[in-house]
C-alpha cells in the first residue's frame, strides 16, 4: 500500500473530536502518539451509524472517504459509532473498510485487534468500596443501554458483588438508564418518590448519569455523601471538580488511544498484534462516596524531613499525570531538582532556593494556560507524596514545607489567573475580528468573493496551517446520490499550505471523488493531523472541508464551518440563477421559480428550514383570508421549548441548534401537511391550522406527547426534549387577525407555563 506522502496516514472514525465528550478524550492520545511515532492522522468525526436524523445521515457521508485511496489504517471508536446499529451490523461495516488494517477501540469485533477495558473489576471495586469501607448495603444501581457491552458488564458486575457478599438482588434497586444525565434525574426520581425506596449508595453506570443523579438529589435537599453515597464510571475531566468530588472509575482512555495508534502502525509494518487487550480500571476515590479526604494544611513540629524515597517521586507524579491524560510540564531531571530543594530545606534553612526553581520554571511556562494548569495538579500530587513520606515518620508535614508548598500554589494560581487574563482578553480580540469576517461570508452571493475571504483574511487570522474545500459537480449535487461517490467528480477549490495558494491562480482542479483531495497537494514531507468535515445544507451534500486548525478553539472553527455551508448554499442557488438568465434558455415560468426559491431563502430559518416570522405572517395571513372566505374554523398553538438555555450552557450551542431541528422535525411529523409551522425566532415555534374544529387539539396533543416521547426513548443525546403550548380556537376568521391571534395564543401558553411550573397540571 502507497502511503499518502513520504509517511503513512491513519484515519480516526469517532462521532465527536470537539473540546467535551468521551472521544475528545481520545483525541490528544491519537493526536501525541501519531506524533510520536511520525505518522499522518486524519479524523473523520461523523454521528453513529445509521443515524436517524437527517443532520447525522449527512454526517455520516465522510465516512465514505475512509477507503485505501486515503489513508493507510483505520481506528474506530466503536463503541460510540455503534450505538443504533448494534456490534453486529458494525462488524460487517469493518468488513466492508478491508484490506485497511483496523484497530477498535470499546467494542470486540471479529477479527479485528481491539482494545477494551475491564468494566467487571472496575465495577466491582466500586461497589465493593461501599460495602467493605462505608458498610452499605442497599445499593442502587443506575444501567446503561442494554446490549451495548460497557453497560451489560458493568450491570453484571454489580449483580456478582452482590451475591458475594450475601445481598439479595432487589429490582426495586434498580434503574433502566441510557447513558445520558436526564436519565440519573428520572432514576432518583423512581427510587425516592415512585418507588419509596431509600438506598444508602446510587451506582451510576456512567458519570454522565451520575451528574444526573446529584443534581436531582440536591433538588430532594438529599446531601451527598452524608444522606446518600454516589459513584460513577468513566472520570470524566469534570467529576473532580464537582461538589463533592465524585468517586467513580477511570477509564484509561487516553492509553486506549495511544495503544491504538501503536498497534495500527505495527499492523502496517506486518507486524502481529494481538486480538484482544484488556486495560486495567482504576477506582478514583473521592468525596462522593464518604471518603474523607485528608486535610490540606498539616502542621507540626519542626523536623528534619528525609529525603529517602524522594527520587521515586517523579514517576509517581508523572503516572498520576498521566491517569488524568496531563502531561508533566518539566522533564524528570527539573522535577528531580525542584523535589530536592524542598525536601532539603529545614526551619533554619528555609527554601528560597525551591521557590526560586518554581519561579524560574513557571516563567518558562507563563505562555501556555495548559501547561500552568498542570503545575496546579503537580503540586497537589507533590504534597501526597510527601504526606506519604512524613506518615511514616511523624504522621504530619512540618510546617515549614506545608508553608513552602501553600507560597507555591499561591505562585501558580497567580500565573494562571494572569495567562488567563491574557488569554481571554487576547483570545477575544482576535476572535471577534474573526467572528466579523467569518459573518462578512454571508453578505455575498458571488462564490469567488467568498473563497478569495477564506484565503486571504480567514486562513491567516486563524492560524489554519492547511484548509483544502471541493465541490461536487453543480450538476451532480442534486442528481446523483453522492452516497456512493462513484459517479460525481470533485472540484479543488482551495487548496492553501502555510498561507500558500496552491493553486496558484487556478479557479479549481478537477478530480475523482474517491479522493479526498489529489495526492499532490498534501504535505510530503511534513507530517499533518486534520479533519474532514462534510459541506451540506438541510438535505443537499455539496462538498467537503479537510483542515488542520490552530490555537483557537474548536466552536470557532466549528462557526467557520457552518458559515460556509450556508454561504455556499446561497451562493449556489444564486448561481443556478445566474446561468439560468445569462444561457436564456429557461422559460420566463423557469425564470420565476427560481427568484421564488431565492424569495422563499427570506422567509424560512435557516436552521430548522421551517417558516420563519415573516414567512409566517406573510402565508398565515393568506389562509386566514381563505379561512374567511370559506367560513372555516381552526387553531393557533404557540410552542415554547422547555430548557434550551440549559441544553446551551450544559452541552453547547450546536447541541441546542440539534435540539431546535429535532423539535422541528417533530412538529411537522405531528401535524399536517396543510398546516402552516413555523419558527419565530429562539426557542419560540407556532402553527396555524384551518379547517379543524375543537376536538382537534386533544387529538394533536396526544400525538405530539406521543412522538416527543419516541423521540427521547432512540435518542443518544444527553438530554430529553420538552415542549409546552397554548392554543386558541377560532370560528370567526373575519374579526381575526394573524397578529391578533398570536397575542391570544401567547397568552394562552403564558399560563399554561405558569400552571407547569406549579405542578398542579401537565408532564
Amino acid at each position: 500500500m502507497t502511503p499518502l506522502n513520504e509517511r503513512p496516514t491513519i484515519g480516526f472514525m469517532t462521532n465527536n473530536v470537539s473540546e467535551d465528550g468521551f472521544a475528545a478524550q481520545m483525541w490528544p492520545g491519537i493526536m501525541e502518539k501519531a506524533k510520536d511515532l511520525d505518522v499522518n492522522v486524519i479524523a473523520f468525526p461523523g454521528d453513529p451509524l445509521n443515524a436517524p436524523d437527517m443532520y447525522g445521515r449527512q454526517m455520516n457521508r465522510i465516512y465514505n472517504y475512509v477507503n485505501d485511496s486515503n489513508i493507510d489504517a483505520v481506528i474506530i471508536a466503536s463503541g460510540m459509532l455503534s450505538y443504533h446499529i448494534g456490534v453486529s451490523a458494525l462488524n460487517r461495516f469493518v468488513e466492508s473498510l478491508k484490506p485497511l488494517p483496523v484497530v477498535s477501540i470499546s467494542e470486540k469485533l471479529e477479527g479485528t485487534p481491539s482494545i477494551l477495558v475491564n468494566n467487571t473489576v472496575g465495577m466491582k471495586n466500586a461497589v465493593s468500596h461501599l460495602i467493605e469501607i462505608h458498610g452499605i448495603r442497599r445499593i442502587a444501581f443506575i444501567k446503561g443501554v442494554e446490549g451495548v457491552r460497557d453497560a451489560d458488564e458493568r450491570f453484571a458486575a454489580y449483580r456478582e458483588v452482590l451475591q458475594d457478599y450475601g445481598i439479595a438482588y432487589n429490582e426495586d434497586y434498580v434503574f433502566q438508564g441510557n447513558f445520558i444525565a436526564p436519565s440519573g434525574i428520572e432514576a432518583v426520581n423512581k427510587f425516592v418518590r415512585e418507588r419509596d425506596v431509600r438506598p444508602g449508595a446510587i451506582v451510576a453506570a456512567n458519570d454522565d448519569m451520575a451528574y444526573g443523579a446529584m443534581e436531582q438529589l440536591r433538588r430532594l435537599k438529599i446531601e451527598v455523601p452524608k444522606q446518600m453515597a454516589l459513584t460513577g464510571f468513566d472520570n470524566n475531566r469534570e467529576t473532580e471538580f464537582l461538589i463533592p468530588p465524585l468517586t467513580t472509575v477511570r477509564q484509561p482512555v487516553y492509553e486506549q488511544a495511544v495503544m491504538a495508534v501503536d498497534m495500527a502502525v505495527r499492523l502496517l509494518r506486518g507486524e502481529e498484534v494481538p486480538e484482544k487487550v484488556l486495560l486495567p480500571t482504576e477506582l478514583m476515590v473521592r468525596s462522593s462516596c464518604g471518603c474523607i479526604p485528608r486535610p490540606v494544611t498539616l502542621v507540626g513540629e519542626p523536623v528534619k524531613p528525609s529525603i529517602e524515597g524522594c527520587d521515586n517521586i517523579p514517576e509517581t507524579i508523572a503516572h498520576n499525570l498521566s491517569a488524568v491524560s496531563a502531561p508533566c510540564p518539566v522533564d524528570k531531571s527539573e522535577l528531580q531538582t525542584l523535589t530536592r530543594h524542598l525536601m532539603e530545606s529545614s526551619p533554619d534553612n528555609p527554601s528560597e532556593n525551591f521557590l526560586e526553581s518554581l519561579r524560574k520554571l513557571l516563567v518558562r511556562s507563563k505562555d501556555s494556560e495548559k501547561e500552568l494548569m498542570n503545575w496546579q495538579r503537580l503540586i497537589i500530587l507533590l504534597r501526597n507524596n510527601l504526606l506519604n513520606i512524613h506518615r511514616a515518620e511523624r504522621g504530619i508535614i512540618p510546617g515549614f514545607l506545608e508553608d513552602s508548598l501553600q507560597m507555591a500554589d499561591i505562585m501558580v494560581g497567580d500565573a494562571i489567573e494572569r495567562e488567563q487574563l491574557l488569554l481571554i482578553l487576547d483570545q477575544r480580540q482576535k476572535s471577534i475580528k474573526i467572528l466579523e469576517m467569518i459573518e462578512q461570508l454571508s453578505r455575498t452571493l458571488n462564490m469567488d468573493v467568498i473563497f478569495n475571504s477564506i484565503k486571504n483574511k480567514i486562513i491567516p487570522a486563524t492560524a489554519i496551517r492547511y484548509l483544502f474545500l471541493s465541490l461536487y459537480d453543480l450538476d451532480a449535487i442534486n442528481e446523483a446520490e453522492v452516497n456512493g461517490l462513484t459517479s460525481a467528480r470533485l472540484h479543488l477549490r482551495i487548496a492553501c499550505r502555510e498561507n500558500e495558494d496552491l493553486l496558484q491562480g487556478k479557479s479549481s482542479i478537477t478530480y475523482p471523488s474517491r479522493y479526498i483531495i489529489p495526492k499532490e497537494y498534501l504535505p510530503r514531507s511534513e507530517r499533518f493531523t486534520m479533519i474532514l468535515l462534510p459541506l451540506f445544507f438541510m438535505e443537499d451534500q455539496f462538498g467537503i472541508f479537510l483542515f488542520e486548525y490552530g490555537d483557537f478553539s474548536w466552536n470557532l472553527y466549528n462557526t467557520l464551518w457552518h458559515r460556509i455551508c450556508t454561504s455556499l448554499k446561497s451562493s449556489l442557488l444564486f448561481s443556478s440563477l445566474t446561468r439560468a438568465e445569462s444561457k436564456l434558455l429557461k422559460t420566463k415560468e423557469e425564470l420565476e421559480k427560481s427568484n421564488n426559491k431565492l424569495e422563499t431563502i427570506s422567509q424560512r430559518d435557516e436552521l430548522t428550514g421551517l417558516l420563519n416570522r415573516r414567512g409566517f405572517l406573510t402565508i398565515g395571513s393568506q389562509n386566514l383570508d381563505i379561512a374567511a372566505n370559506l367560513k372555516k374554523s381552526g387553531h393557533m398553538l404557540f410552542i415554547d421549548m422547555d430548557g434550551l438555555k440549559a441544553i446551551n450552557d450544559s452541552h453547547g450551542h450546536d447541541e441546542g441548534d440539534n435540539a431546535l431541528v429535532q423539535t422541528a422535525r417533530i412538529l411537522e411529523t405531528t401535524f399536517r401537511e396543510t398546516d402552516i409551522i413555523a419558527r419565530l425566532g429562539g426557542d419560540e415555534f407556532v402553527v396555524l391550522t384551518i379547517d379543524t374544529n375543537e376536538p382537534f387539539i386533544e387529538v394533536a396533543s396526544n400525538r405530539l406527547k406521543k412522538n416527543i416521547k419516541i423521540y427521547n426513548q432512540s435518542s443518544a443525546k444527553p438530554y430529553a426534549l420538552s415542549l409546552s403550548f397554548g392554543f386558541i380556537f377560532f370560528n370567526d376568521p373575519h374579526a381575526r387577525t394573524i397578529e391578533s391571534l398570536l397575542k391570544e395564543a401567547d397568552q394562552k401558553l403564558y399560563e399554561q407555563k405558569k400552571i407547569k411550573k406549579t405542578g398542579t397540571s401537565g408532564e
